[in-house]
């Protein structure tokens, strides 16, 4: 027996001592400042909040690849969707050997676009007449940029950074949604057989109100190295990630630590910068960098967040309102007067056409009402004031005395949010010039 103890004993001492190598810091690891753990946070949240959608599509509405989705009117299932327009989407997946063709419907007299999107929510491009003059519809081959398979003659070559793209299209409804959803269904897919596609990468669930933790750092390599980043300091970023991750796994200590930074500054900080962000005025926040970010990582975490799959502002520009123009949150239970002069009227700011839609907080969902109005748009039938002013009210009882077209309900005893689009518009909305009227708050 004690031959064994003695053969046992040095095995246990050494067992223990790995044990608490283990709840200790390595010190040969790079201890990250609580700066970079929130930079590197910041920098993976909006990669995460694709994945999400794309779990969410593929695992949980199982949409499948190279299917087109023709959502119903007035309904999308992702955040913030806009519900003048008719709907579809779809995963587009390639490989080296194959292209996927898309086929745009010739469309005359309304709004459209077939917008394409990479993985962190980047526009790559957008099929339409006013990008592809000499072919604004037809065949569109998607290829794997790199690759050479075979395409139609008659087709425009359309090169993809990744083997995976997200294409949203929209058509304008224009009064005649009929129409539009006869357009909407005239957008197929050509797909051939033996396409080689990886599942989404697998993530931890997470909610707009808790957004993943610490967990966000258990498998950068797979989640930085699942699809390329055009964001110019996407390669110092991801350094930063890698360090962060390397000092997570080194020890309990440095478990706890990123853990205390993500939950006590770098989650906070993004809802601190979500509640106002870019450009602020009149309670009216926007990004001009949308769906091409650039290196601002804040703006592309917050659009993913409360607008995943955002266009680039020459297409649409979106103006968030979360507050009043007294920076105080929006709230059912207030009444909210927007009032544009016959000089400013977003009627004369665009090309195309304008709207303005009420959502949930945080999930940025619709709000159903009574008269099932989740916005007011150009052809709302708004009715101007003498003078040739427009005032729009937001209540959650219409208030008396106004136009019932120009109410806008709101949900009592809850907050909301607001996103004023404005599509095609004109140089004066795209430089600054023209904003949305204040969100001002009256007495009841």
């Amino acid at each position: 027996m004690k031959k064994i103890f003695y053969f046992i004993l040095p095995l246990l001492l050494l067992i223990a001592c790995g044990q608490n190598q283990n709840k200790s810091t390595d010190k040969n690891v790079a201890v990250p400042s609580d700066e970079e753990i929130t930079d590197a946070w910041s920098y993976l949240y909006g990669r995460y909040l694709v994945i999400q959608q794309e779990n969410h599509d593929i695992n949980v509405e199982k949409v499948g690849y190279n299917k087109i989705k023709y959502n119903p009117l007035g309904s999308a299932q992702f955040v913030n969707p806009n519900l003048d327009v008719a709907y579809l989407e779809a995963w587009i997946a390639v490989d080296k050997d194959h292209t996927v063709i898309l086929n745009v419907p010739k469309v005359t007299g309304r709004y459209y676009t077939a917008q394409l999107l990479d993985g962190w929510a980047e526009v790559i491009t957008n099929i339409n007449e006013r990008n592809y003059p000499q072919h604004p519809y037809g065949k569109f081959a998607m290829v794997l940029k790199g690759s050479n398979p075979s395409i139609p003659a008659d087709a425009v070559k359309i090169e993809l950074p990744a083997a995976k793209i997200k294409i949203l299209a929209r058509v304008e409804l224009k009064g005649t949604p009929a129409i539009a959803q006869t357009l909407q269904k005239q957008f197929t897919l050509t797909v051939p057989d033996g396409i080689k596609i990886d599942p989404p990468v697998v993530i931890p669930d997470f909610t707009p109100g808790k957004p993943i933790g610490s967990d966000i750092f258990d498998k950068v390599d797979e989640v930085i190295t699942s699809y390329p980043d055009v964001m110019p300091k996407a390669a110092s970023y991801q350094a930063t990630v890698k360090k962060v991750a390397a000092y997570k796994l080194s020890g309990d200590s440095a478990k706890a630590k990123v853990e205390e930074v993500v939950a006590a500054k770098a989650i906070p900080q993004f809802f601190m910068g979500a509640k106002g962000f870019g450009t602020q005025k009149g309670g009216w926040s926007v990004s001009y960098v949308a769906g091409k970010f650039g290196d601002d990582v804040m703006a592309r975490d917050i659009i993913n967040y409360g607008g995943l799959w955002a266009n680039e502002i020459k297409e649409a520009i979106y103006f968030v309102g979360l507050t009043d123009s007294d920076k105080q949150l929006l709230s059912g239970d207030k009444v909210y007067e927007i009032h544009f002069s016959k000089e400013t009227l977003p009627g004369s700011m665009v090309n195309a056409f304008w709207s303005m839609t009420l959502y949930s907080v945080p999930d940025y969902r619709v709000v159903d009402n009574p008269l099932k109005r989740y916005g007011l748009n150009n052809i709302s039938g708004l009715k101007n004031n003498p003078d040739g002013s427009l005032t729009m009210w937001l209540a959650s009882k219409m208030p008396e005395g106004i136009p019932s077209s120009n109410w806008l309900p709101t949900p009592a005893g809850k907050g909301f949010a607001l996103t004023f689009r404005m599509y095609v518009s004109k140089e004066d909305v795209l430089n600054g010039k023209w904003f949305p009227a204040p969100i001002q708050r009256i007495e009841k």
